[in-house]
C-alpha cells in the first residue's frame, strides 16, 4: 500500500493561500464498465466518504462523487467529468485524496495511517527498532512494517503487542512476544 501521509499542495482558489495538506483514501484501480465507472482501493473505513456528493481530489485535482456501489469486496465509483472508459483509463493508478481538514477525529484508541507513517518503534525494554515504513492490511490484522537496525521487521498491529502509541512524540511502544523479533 503507497504510503498515505498528508501530501502539500496548493489549494485551488483565485487568491493565493498556503498550501493545503492532503490525506490519501484510495486509489483507483482500472475502469468498470461503459459510463466511466472506477474500480477503487478504498482506503478509508468511513462509509461517508465516496458518497454521492463527496469532494475527493483524484490525481491532484478535485472531482465530485455521482454514484458509488460495493460490487463483492471492491468500492466502483463514478465521478464528474468522467464519462468513458477512456477517461477513466486516464485516471487509473492515480491517488484519492481528501484535505486533512475535513478528516474527523478518530475514535479513542484508533489512530490514521498518517498517524502512524513515520513514527519510531521502541520495545518495552527501551531498544529502538527503526520507524513505521508501511502500513499492511491482512485478513487477520494490521501490520506495521518498520525498518531500522534489524532491518525490516514486521509488527502486528494488536493488543498483546502494541502498549502504547504517543501522537505527540511520535513514538509507539511495543512488547515484544516469543518469535516476533
Amino acid at each position: 500500500m503507497p504510503p498515505a501521509t498528508p501530501a502539500k499542495r496548493p489549494k485551488r482558489s483565485a487568491t493565493k493561500a498556503k498550501p493545503q495538506e492532503f490525506v490519501q483514501v484510495g486509489r483507483i484501480l482500472r475502469p468498470w464498465g461503459l459510463q466511466g465507472m472506477m474500480r477503487i482501493e478504498q482506503q478509508s473505513d468511513n462509509p461517508e466518504r465516496f458518497k454521492p456528493g463527496a469532494r475527493l481530489y483524484i490525481g491532484g485535482e478535485p472531482y465530485t462523487v455521482e454514484r458509488n456501489r460495493l460490487r463483492f469486496d471492491k468500492r466502483l465509483i463514478k465521478v464528474e467529468g468522467i464519462d468513458t472508459p477512456e477517461d477513466a483509463r486516464t485516471l487509473a493508478g492515480a491517488i484519492i485524496e481528501v484535505p486533512l481538514d475535513e478528516m474527523p477525529e478518530p475514535p479513542e484508541g484508533r489512530y490514521y495511517h498518517y498517524h502512524l507513517l513515520g513514527m519510531k518503534v521502541v520495545t518495552t525494554q527501551g531498544e529502538a527498532l527503526g520507524e513505521i515504513v508501511e502500513i499492511m492490511p491482512t485478513r487477520a490484522n494490521t501490520v506495521f512494517i518498520v525498518k531500522g537496525p534489524r532491518g525490516e521487521v514486521l509488527i502486528p498491529s494488536i493488543a498483546d503487542v502494541v502498549k502504547q502509541v504517543d501522537i505527540k512524540s511520535g513514538v509507539m511502544t511495543i512488547e515484544v512476544l516469543p518469535g516476533l523479533l
